[in-house]
């Protein structure tokens, strides 16, 4: 019971993560300018939303009670939209931004993917996950090589290894 009870936590950890990310792109889509990337994010916001749906059904079929939002989660959220608010992202900063929170996703993904017990089938579904966040990085990634006026960038390092 108690290791049900750490996987549903960890699985919760990851609903949040996602929850997260989508937001991230929501609010990074409504200020971008460039269709392509646009594009990407809208396809991205659709994609975590099927993560979201899956997740909560893997969540249910475990007997836990999906968590769509934390306390911190929420204030962190909150602080991030009001400083996102007041300064706008460029597109290299929101890809940034982007390639952050998915980081996040892929390392709470190869946790439990490395570390749990849970069906074979629902760590094909996390590993399934895993794959199509780490595609859509390399494709920010490339977004953000393509930029104009570029200048400095700094693109964030993620660990896709497990």
């Amino acid at each position: 019971m108690a290791k049900l009870k750490k996987e549903l936590e960890g699985l919760n950890h990851l609903l949040e993560s996602y929850l997260d990310a989508k937001n991230t792109y929501v609010h990074i889509s409504e200020e971008e300018h460039n269709l392509d990337i646009k594009r990407f994010y809208n396809t991205q916001i659709t994609l975590r939303n099927k993560f979201v749906n899956d997740l909560t059904g893997i969540i249910r079929s475990l007997g836990g009670k999906p968590r769509v939002t934390s306390v911190i989660g929420s204030v962190q959220r909150n602080f991030s939209d009001i400083v996102s608010s007041i300064i706008q992202l460029d597109s290299k900063k929101a890809l940034n931004k982007s390639l952050k929170k998915d980081g996040g996703c892929i390392t709470i993904a190869n946790e439990l993917i490395k570390n749990s017990e849970l069906p074979n089938e629902i760590i094909a579904t996390l590993f399934s996950q895993r794959s199509r966040i780490i595609e859509a990085c390399e494709t920010a990634q490339d977004f953000l090589v393509s930029v104009k006026n570029r200048g400095h960038m700094k693109v964030v390092g993620l660990n896709t290894s497990l």
